[in-house]
């Protein structure tokens, strides 16, 4: 799915936090360092909310702190790229790509454990996409009950999706 199959890397550290100054850190969902120590890939996974750009920029003043001289891939996983658009030096990727590489890269029929832990995802994951897709054409339903459990986990994700359009409009 990343198009990295030329490096291997050494077990994926998640969660992994950088402090950048007293005041800046970050959490980042996935890391792995290639076995040669040259390379790193850096998965940003944003499925409660959508990145802000000052995010974005500090994590690259982090990467380009803490891992001087290496390759860096950096790669975003959100609900809709298009809302995001371009950003220098990361790769953005949307749930829809990954559902699709799933269904495609894999026989979901078969039954050895590997395969129905990935299916299991898979169906998880399609949920909550068609639940998104559903509701970014009328979220009014959400604004009704607000405070319903289901409702504040897709609150977020919309009202972080429309600070990101108003940063991009904005800074235009």
């Amino acid at each position: 799915f990343l198009k990295l199959d030329q490096y291997e890397f050494q077990e994926p550290k998640l969660e992994k936090t950088y402090i950048y100054s007293k005041k800046q850190r970050a959490r980042i969902d996935i890391e792995a360092i290639s076995i040669d120590e040259k390379s790193i890939i850096i998965i940003e996974n944003k499925f409660k909310s959508f990145p802000y750009l000052e995010q974005l920029v500090l994590y690259d003043k982090i990467y380009n702190k803490h891992h001087k001289g290496k390759n860096h891939y950096k790669f975003l996983m959100c609900f809709n790229k298009d809302i995001i658009g371009k950003f220098p030096n990361w790769i953005i990727k949307d749930y829809k790509d990954l559902l699709e590489h799933i269904k495609t890269s894999y026989d979901l029929e078969k039954k050895d454990e590997e395969t129905i832990f990935i299916k299991h995802y898979y169906e998880i994951l399609n949920e909550y996409f068609v639940a998104y897709k559903k509701l970014e054409n009328d979220f009014r339903d959400l604004l009704i009950n607000p405070y319903h459990e289901d409702n504040k986990f897709w609150l977020k994700v919309f009202y972080s999706a429309f600070k990101l359009k108003l940063e991009k409009y904005f800074l235009q």
